[in-house]
Protein backbone atom coordinates (compact mmCIF):
# COMPACT_ATOMS: atom_id res chain seq x y z
CA UNK A 1 0.00 0.00 0.00
CA UNK A 2 3.07 2.19 0.34
CA UNK A 3 4.12 2.44 -3.64
CA UNK A 4 0.05 3.61 -3.96
CA UNK A 5 0.34 7.24 -3.55
CA UNK A 6 -3.80 8.33 -5.20
CA UNK A 7 -6.74 7.11 -5.75
CA UNK A 8 -5.68 7.29 -9.46
CA UNK A 9 -3.16 4.21 -9.46
CA UNK A 10 -5.07 2.41 -6.91
CA UNK A 11 -7.49 2.37 -9.42
CA UNK A 12 -5.02 1.58 -12.50
CA UNK A 13 -3.94 -0.94 -10.54
CA UNK A 14 -7.01 -2.99 -9.54
CA UNK A 15 -9.14 -2.39 -13.41
CA UNK A 16 -7.62 -5.24 -14.86
CA UNK A 17 -9.74 -7.34 -12.35
CA UNK A 18 -13.36 -8.17 -13.45
CA UNK A 19 -14.19 -8.81 -9.95
CA UNK A 20 -12.95 -5.50 -9.11
CA UNK A 21 -14.99 -3.44 -11.87
CA UNK A 22 -18.10 -3.17 -10.28
CA UNK A 23 -16.25 -1.95 -7.42
CA UNK A 24 -14.16 0.82 -8.73
CA UNK A 25 -17.05 2.51 -10.55
CA UNK A 26 -18.52 3.18 -7.34
CA UNK A 27 -15.39 4.18 -5.58
CA UNK A 28 -13.89 6.46 -8.49
CA UNK A 29 -15.29 9.51 -6.46
CA UNK A 30 -13.46 8.53 -3.65
CA UNK A 31 -10.14 10.56 -2.65
CA UNK A 32 -7.75 7.87 -1.17
CA UNK A 33 -7.19 4.20 -1.86
CA UNK A 34 -7.40 4.01 1.93
CA UNK A 35 -11.18 5.18 1.69
CA UNK A 36 -11.49 2.87 -1.03
CA UNK A 37 -10.37 0.00 0.66
CA UNK A 38 -12.38 0.59 3.41
CA UNK A 39 -15.20 0.08 0.83
CA UNK A 40 -14.12 -3.34 -0.18
CA UNK A 41 -14.24 -4.40 3.52
CA UNK A 42 -17.12 -2.89 4.17
CA UNK A 43 -19.07 -4.64 1.15
CA UNK A 44 -17.39 -7.79 2.03
CA UNK A 45 -18.61 -7.78 5.36
CA UNK A 46 -22.07 -7.27 4.17
CA UNK A 47 -22.09 -10.15 1.80
CA UNK A 48 -21.00 -12.05 5.02
CA UNK A 49 -24.24 -10.92 6.83
CA UNK A 50 -26.59 -11.47 4.07
CA UNK A 51 -26.71 -15.10 4.42
CA UNK A 52 -29.84 -16.22 5.37
CA UNK A 53 -30.42 -18.15 8.52
CA UNK A 54 -31.58 -21.35 6.61
CA UNK A 55 -28.38 -21.30 4.76
CA UNK A 56 -26.54 -20.63 8.37
CA UNK A 57 -28.40 -23.35 10.00
CA UNK A 58 -27.64 -25.58 6.75
CA UNK A 59 -23.55 -24.95 6.83
CA UNK A 60 -23.92 -25.59 10.64
CA UNK A 61 -25.32 -29.22 10.48
CA UNK A 62 -22.20 -31.33 10.34
CA UNK A 63 -24.37 -34.55 11.44
CA UNK A 64 -24.67 -35.43 7.75
CA UNK A 65 -28.45 -37.21 8.85
CA UNK A 66 -30.94 -37.03 6.00
CA UNK A 67 -33.35 -34.04 6.70
CA UNK A 68 -36.35 -36.26 8.23
CA UNK A 69 -33.48 -37.52 10.83
CA UNK A 70 -32.23 -34.29 11.48
CA UNK A 71 -35.57 -32.83 12.19
CA UNK A 72 -36.74 -35.68 14.33
CA UNK A 73 -33.56 -35.35 16.40
CA UNK A 74 -34.35 -31.74 16.55
CA UNK A 75 -38.11 -32.39 18.36
CA UNK A 76 -40.02 -31.58 14.52
CA UNK A 77 -42.25 -32.72 12.57
CA UNK A 78 -40.35 -35.43 10.44
CA UNK A 79 -42.51 -35.06 7.05
CA UNK A 80 -43.31 -31.69 7.18
CA UNK A 81 -45.04 -31.99 3.85
CA UNK A 82 -46.29 -35.56 2.82
CA UNK A 83 -44.70 -38.01 1.18
CA UNK A 84 -45.88 -41.65 1.28
CA UNK A 85 -49.29 -43.31 0.99
CA UNK A 86 -49.05 -43.63 4.70
CA UNK A 87 -48.82 -39.98 5.43
CA UNK A 88 -51.94 -39.68 5.02
CA UNK A 89 -53.60 -41.70 7.42
CA UNK A 90 -55.82 -40.87 10.25
CA UNK A 91 -53.55 -43.39 12.16
CA UNK A 92 -50.20 -41.26 11.07
CA UNK A 93 -51.72 -37.93 11.70
CA UNK A 94 -53.12 -38.63 15.07
CA UNK A 95 -49.11 -40.66 16.35
CA UNK A 96 -47.90 -37.28 14.59
CA UNK A 97 -50.56 -34.47 16.68
CA UNK A 98 -49.63 -36.34 19.92
CA UNK A 99 -45.87 -36.38 19.70
CA UNK A 100 -45.18 -33.49 18.05
CA UNK A 101 -48.26 -31.09 18.58
CA UNK A 102 -49.37 -27.58 16.99
CA UNK A 103 -46.01 -27.38 15.55
CA UNK A 104 -47.21 -30.51 12.95
CA UNK A 105 -50.12 -28.06 11.80
CA UNK A 106 -52.92 -30.49 12.01
CA UNK A 107 -56.24 -30.17 12.97
CA UNK A 108 -56.52 -31.07 16.79
CA UNK A 109 -60.42 -32.22 16.10
CA UNK A 110 -58.72 -35.44 14.26
CA UNK A 111 -57.89 -37.11 18.03
CA UNK A 112 -61.28 -37.53 18.94
CA UNK A 113 -63.21 -41.14 17.31
CA UNK A 114 -66.38 -40.45 14.77
CA UNK A 115 -69.96 -41.86 15.52
CA UNK A 116 -69.31 -44.27 12.67
CA UNK A 117 -65.61 -45.36 15.02
CA UNK A 118 -67.25 -45.06 18.26
CA UNK A 119 -70.24 -47.07 16.86
CA UNK A 120 -67.83 -49.99 15.34
CA UNK A 121 -65.78 -50.31 18.59
CA UNK A 122 -68.57 -50.76 20.90
CA UNK A 123 -69.98 -53.69 18.86
CA UNK A 124 -66.29 -55.25 18.84
CA UNK A 125 -66.18 -54.95 22.71
CA UNK A 126 -69.53 -56.11 22.70
CA UNK A 127 -68.74 -59.27 20.85
CA UNK A 128 -65.76 -59.95 23.10
CA UNK A 129 -66.50 -58.93 25.85
CA UNK A 130 -70.32 -60.10 26.22
CA UNK A 131 -70.51 -59.36 30.29
CA UNK A 132 -69.98 -56.25 32.21
CA UNK A 133 -67.60 -56.27 35.01
CA UNK A 134 -69.94 -56.53 37.65
CA UNK A 135 -71.26 -59.84 36.07
CA UNK A 136 -67.55 -61.17 35.29
CA UNK A 137 -67.09 -60.35 39.26
CA UNK A 138 -69.89 -62.21 40.50
CA UNK A 139 -68.58 -65.38 37.91
CA UNK A 140 -65.29 -65.56 39.59
CA UNK A 141 -66.96 -65.54 42.85
CA UNK A 142 -68.85 -67.77 42.32
CA UNK A 143 -65.73 -70.20 40.41
CA UNK A 144 -64.07 -69.80 43.74
CA UNK A 145 -66.94 -70.82 45.77
CA UNK A 146 -67.59 -73.46 44.00
CA UNK A 147 -63.96 -74.63 44.12
CA UNK A 148 -64.04 -74.37 48.27
CA UNK A 149 -67.13 -76.35 47.92
CA UNK A 150 -65.38 -79.01 46.09
CA UNK A 151 -61.92 -78.50 48.01
CA UNK A 152 -64.27 -78.99 51.87
CA UNK A 153 -66.14 -81.78 49.83
CA UNK A 154 -63.11 -83.86 49.47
Amino acid sequence: MAQLSSAASFRHVHKSSPYWAQELSQSDTQASPAAATDDFFETEDKSKKSLTEEEILRKRNKSRLSPPHFLKINGDNPTPVPELWFHHTIKYKRKLYAKYGEKTGINPGIQWATHAELNKRLEYEGVVYPFTIQEMVGNVKEKNRLQQEYIERR
